[in-house]
């Protein structure tokens, strides 16, 4: 089934995982505080774009547009840790 309120992205990690978007037509919504990822919501592209650089590269942010016209900036909420590091002698 087809719904327009929902836009999947893949997370383009180290993973399969996708992020699955639901826009609430009416109201408000709160995000889950378990939740990894962090979406800010913009009315233009020159204020997401200001937001958009302060965040590192580790955080794995993605800017894009959504179908209402507002501009999304989805963000892990804490810097994703660097891969673990193998010594010489682990082979």
């Amino acid at each position: 089934m087809y719904d327009r309120q929902v836009i999947a992205i893949p997370v383009g990690m180290d993973d399969t995982r996708w992020l699955v978007i639901r826009r609430a037509a009416a109201g408000s919504t709160i995000q889950d505080p378990n939740d990894p990822f962090l979406l800010n919501q913009f009315d233009g592209m020159s204020n997401a774009i200001d937001h958009y650089p302060a965040m590192s590269v580790d955080m794995k942010a993605r800017l894009m547009t959504a179908p209402d016209g507002r501009v999304l900036v989805i963000a892990l909420k804490t810097p994703e840790p660097p891969p673990a590091r193998r010594h010489p002698a682990d082979h």
